[in-house]
């Protein structure tokens, strides 16, 4: 008769992804075979891998995973399927997932304030996010609609590719509160030397949140002036 098929990393004899609970998942998340399962295994067997659901008695699987391998099996996913298990991607997916969005080893609380002390931005990020998406999401507020403005963490001023990882942010629900800093907008004319117009660049993309000039005048008779106002 043939010999027995061997289940592939991270499957038992069912096919599913209960029996990585029994077996030293620190070696298997570097493991390449392991990483292609984790790619196509179903969503809903992993959420449950995750919250360390107990297999049924039936099952002859061994013991959910301790939560310090579902941490390390949740920072793996998060780079293999990000839209499914990052930490913005948990938190789109409401209050059902609070759980596995606490855990999370990339999460980060963040908190910008005025000068006057004011909470003007409160949001849940990975600490991988770059300093110009907190800046994007302050001009959506309209806090800086009418000023440029910068981010300061202690002292320093943050350049737009700065990550929460770079100041320090551990994750796993940390807190950091940032500065920030209005700044005066310099006055530019355009070729037509009128005043240009401030427009602030909404469109998703590495230039969301800055600003430029341009022409003021109606369209069909602008002049190319353009420049970015940083």
């Amino acid at each position: 008769p043939p010999a027995p098929q061997t289940p592939p990393a991270g499957h038992d004899a069912s096919g599913g992804p209960a029996a990585a609970s029994g077996r030293a998942v620190g070696g298997l998340l570097a493991d390449q075979g392991m990483q292609r399962f984790l790619r196509g295994a179903p969503s809903k067997e992993l959420y449950e891998l995750l919250r360390g659901s107990p297999a049924p008695p039936d099952a002859g699987a061994s013991p959910p995973l301790p939560r310090a391998r579902r941490e390390e099996l949740l920072s793996l996913l998060s780079r293999l399927r990000p839209e499914e298990f990052s930490v913005e991607a948990l938190r789109a997916r409401g209050s059902g997932f609070e759980d596995l969005l606490r855990m999370h080893p990339g999460l980060v609380h963040v908190k910008v304030f005025s000068l006057s002390g004011a909470t003007v931005l409160e949001q849940t990020l990975d600490r991988s996010s770059p300093a110009k998406r907190i800046k994007a999401a302050l001009y959506d507020t309209s806090w800086a609609e009418d000023a440029g403005l910068s981010l300061v963490f202690g002292e320093d001023v943050l350049d737009d590719a700065t990550t929460l990882e770079d100041l320090g942010a551990a994750g796993f629900g940390c807190c950091m509160d940032l500065n920030m800093v209005r700044t005066a907008i310099k006055h530019r004319h355009c070729l037509c030397n009128q005043p240009a117009s401030r427009i602030l660049h909404r469109k998703p993309g590495p230039h969301q949140g800055r600003a430029f000039f341009r022409c003021s005048g109606l369209r069909g008779v602008q002049c190319p002036f353009f420049e970015w106002t940083d």
